[in-house]
C-alpha cells in the first residue's frame, strides 16, 4: 500500500473511530426499574420541607424579599437559621459582649424578629442555631466567659419563648449550639472547649424550659468529633436531646452513606435512640462550578436522588442549604425572586406525600440513578419518581405490578434543562396478569413523576 493510500486509510479509519466513540457516548444508557404496589413497607418521611434560612431574605442587615408565599407552597415545616447575613447570630442580637445580658436595651431583636415572625407565619418549626455565621476571625475563638455566652443565648430564648424584651411567646423547641466546630473556620479551640460550651448553653436553656430540645455537634464531617463529643456528653450526663451534622458532595449516595455513618457512632456511643438532625446538605460546588448549579437541573437531580436514598436512611430531619436565594445553595434566583428547578423537585415529592405508603421498588444505583414508588391509603392513586443524575440520557423500562384496575391512566411530568414539571406523556396501559410496562427516556439531568390512577 502506497503512502498516499495508507494515510487516507488511517484518515479513514479515525474519522470512523471519533463517529463511533460520539455514537457510543451519545447512546442511552439502559434502565430497568421494577416497582410491585402489592408490597408497602412504612410511610414516606417529610425530609424534603426543611431548609435552611427564609422565607424572608436578608442580606448585610436588610430584608430584601419575602418567599413566604413560596414556602406555603412547598409546604416547609423545618426553617433552620444559620447564615441569615444580618440577623439570628450572637454578635448581631446582642452586639457588644460587655453589655449586661440581663437589659434588654443591650438586645437588637429588629431583624431577627422579622425572620421569625415570617417562619412562625407559615406554621413551621424553628431551628434555632446559636453562635455566628460563615465569617471571618475572631468570631471563630472560644467565648471568654462561657457562662456569659449563655446567659446571652439563654435570653435570646426567653425573649422567643416568654415575651421577654418586648418579645413573642413562640415556644421555639430546637435549639442548635454552633456550627461545624470541626472546622477551624468556625471553632480553633478544642473539642474539650467546645463540648464545655455546649454542655454550659444546654443546661442553661434545659434549666428554665426542660420542654425544650437542645443539640449539636453540627459537625461539617469529622466523625471523631462526633465521637469525641458524645463520649463527653456520656461522662459528664450533657444534656442532649438530637445529633445534629452536615454533608455536601458530588454524589449523592453518599448523603445516604454519611447518615449511616454517623448512626453507628452514635449507636456505640449509647445515643443511637436520639433523632438524627441533617441540617445541612446539598450538592458540592467547587470552583469550576457555576453558581447555577444549585439552581438548575444538576442541582435539581442531585437533590431529588439524595431524597430518594434518604428514605431508607435513619435521618429523623433534613433541612437543605439553602431554601431562599443566596448565590451558594439557594433554590430561588436572585433579583428575579423565581424558582430555579429544585423547586419543582420539591413539589414533586409533595406530589409523593399523597401516595404516602412506600411500594417495593428496584432499580436504584449507587452513582445517581434511583427511583422511589408509592402508594395511597385507599389504593386509588400510585406514583413513581425516577431521577437521572447524570451526564447521559437513559432509556427506562418501568414494570409495574400489584395494580388491580381495570386499566391504568399514566401522567409524567419533567424537571429537566426544559421543563419544570411540566406535563411530557400521558395514557393509558392495558392490564396484564403479569404487569404494565412504560418506557420513558430520561435527558441528562432529569427528574420525572409519573401519576397513575385508574382508567
Amino acid at each position: 500500500m502506497g503512502l498516499r493510500k495508507t494515510l487516507l486509510f488511517v484518515g479513514l479509519s479515525g474519522v470512523l473511530i471519533v463517529l463511533l466513540a460520539y455514537v457510543l457516548a451519545g447512546a442511552p444508557m439502559k434502565k430497568t426499574v421494577e416497582v410491585d404496589f402489592s408490597k408497602v413497607d412504612g410511610r414516606f418521611k417529610p425530609l424534603h420541607r426543611g431548609v435552611n434560612d427564609g422565607p424572608l431574605y436578608t442580606e448585610q442587615k436588610l430584608a430584601l424579599y419575602d418567599l413566604s408565599d413560596y414556602y406555603r407552597e412547598l409546604q416547609v415545616r423545618w426553617v433552620r437559621l444559620h447564615d441569615q447575613w444580618g440577623a439570628v447570630d450572637v454578635d448581631y442580637v446582642f452586639p457588644d459582649m460587655s453589655a449586661d445580658p440581663s437589659d434588654p436595651e443591650s438586645y437588637d431583636f429588629q431583624l431577627t424578629d422579622r425572620c421569625i415572625v415570617a417562619i412562625h407565619s407559615i406554621g413551621a418549626e424553628v431551628i434555632y442555631r446559636l453562635g455566628y455565621r460563615w465569617h471571618e476571625p475572631p468570631l471563630n475563638k472560644p467565648p471568654e466567659d462561657y457562662d456569659k455566652w449563655a446567659d446571652v443565648c439563654l435570653h435570646i430564648a426567653m425573649h422567643y419563648n416568654e415575651r421577654w424584651a418586648d418579645g413573642y411567646r413562640f415556644n421555639i423547641t430546637y435549639w442548635e449550639i454552633w456550627n461545624e466546630p470541626d472546622i477551624e473556620r468556625f471553632w480553633n479551640g478544642t473539642l474539650e472547649d467546645y463540648w464545655r460550651l455546649y454542655d454550659t448553653v444546654a443546661r442553661k436553656i434545659k434549666e428554665r424550659y426542660p420542654w425544650a430540645k437542645v443539640g449539636g455537634p453540627t459537625i461539617a464531617w469529622n466523625l471523631d468529633f462526633l465521637r469525641g463529643f458524645l463520649k463527653l456528653c456520656r461522662e459528664h450526663d450533657s444534656p442532649i436531646d438530637f445529633v445534629s451534622w452536615h454533608v455536601y458532595s458530588k454524589n449523592p449516595y453518599d448523603i445516604y452513606e454519611k447518615a449511616e455513618a454517623v448512626k453507628r457512632v452514635m449507636n456505640e456511643e449509647g445515643f443511637g435512640h436520639l433523632p438524627s438532625f441533617l441540617t445541612e446538605w446539598n450538592i458540592w460546588k467547587d470552583d469550576r462550578d457555576p453558581y447555577d448549579i444549585f439552581r438548575n437541573e444538576v442541582g435539581a437531580s442531585f437533590q431529588a436522588s439524595a431524597l430518594i436514598y434518604l428514605q431508607n436512611s435513619s435521618v429523623d430531619v433534613a433541612t437543605l442549604y439553602r431554601g431562599d436565594a443566596w448565590d451558594w445553595g439557594g433554590i430561588f434566583v436572585k433579583d428575579l425572586w423565581k424558582p430555579g428547578k429544585p423547586f419543582y423537585v420539591h413539589k414533586a415529592f409533595n406530589m409523593l406525600m399523597e401516595t404516602p405508603l412506600k411500594a417495593w421498588c428496584k432499580g436504584s444505583d449507587k452513582k445517581g440513578f434511583a427511583a422511589v414508588a408509592g402508594i395511597s391509603e385507599k389504593g386509588d392513586k400510585a406514583m413513581v419518581i425516577i431521577s437521572n443524575y447524570g451526564e447521559k440520557a437513559v432509556e427506562c423500562q418501568l414494570k409495574l405490578k400489584g395494580l388491580k384496575w381495570r386499566g391504568i391512566s399514566y401522567v409524567v411530568r419533567a424537571v429537566d434543562g426544559e421543563h419544570s414539571l411540566e406535563m411530557v406523556d400521558k395514557g393509558v396501559l392495558e392490564t396484564a396478569e403479569n404487569g404494565q410496562e412504560l418506557v420513558l427516556n430520561l435527558p441528562p439531568y432529569s427528574v420525572y413523576v409519573v401519576t397513575l390512577s385508574e382508567a
